[in-house]
């Protein structure tokens, strides 16, 4: 396994944050160009044998052999070991990588067609804020949460995005 696989894959953690399942990072090492599942299912257990990731799952993680095909189920989650290695491994990425990889994100879960609000977070991160203002509407409608809870994401895509004054943001607030 190299190096830069592992790399690549612990970036992408990074980005996802705290959790994230098989399938979330299927699409999204698809989209990275990281290599085939088989290279994907190395780089988890390389970082998972150096205390970096862990399954939170009981059951659905096998090693891979060399003559055996993935046993990774699709809704195995993953996570960091600790919060401060995702706070480190996030510090590391440039800027300008954090709004690639969370484009890619956002990508990658508007490929269910369900996910809107992870999709409106990493839009966000991405800089897209035309379009993230589009997703948190649409997630709020989706969603049982009150307004309140989305209101400082809310707030940051209508502050960046053009034409929204501070009164037209609290109108559309409101308006949730």
């Amino acid at each position: 396994m190299t190096e830069p696989k592992v790399k690549l894959l612990v970036e992408l953690c990074a980005v996802l944050g705290g959790k994230f399942t098989m399938h979330t990072m299927k699409e999204l090492w698809s989209l990275s160009e990281g290599g085939d599942d088989e290279d994907l299912n190395n780089a988890l257990m390389v970082a998972i044998k150096k205390k970096v990731l862990t399954s939170m799952s009981s059951k659905g993680y096998a090693p891979v052999g060399r003559n055996r095909k993935s046993s990774i189920g699709e809704n195995v989650v993953f996570a960091f070991v600790h919060l401060r290695i995702l706070d480190v491994c996030s510090g590391m990425l440039l800027k300008q990588q954090k709004v690639q990889l969370h484009a890619m994100c956002a990508e990658a879960f508007s490929s269910d067609g369900m996910q809107t609000e992870p999709e409106a977070r990493h839009l966000n991160e991405s800089e897209e804020y035309e379009r993230a203002v589009a997703y948190w509407r649409q997630a709020i409608d989706l969603s049982r949460k009150s307004a309140g809870d989305f209101l400082p994401f809310i707030d940051s895509s209508f502050r960046h995005s053009s034409g929204w004054s501070k009164t037209d943001r609290f109108r559309m607030a409101l308006s949730f």
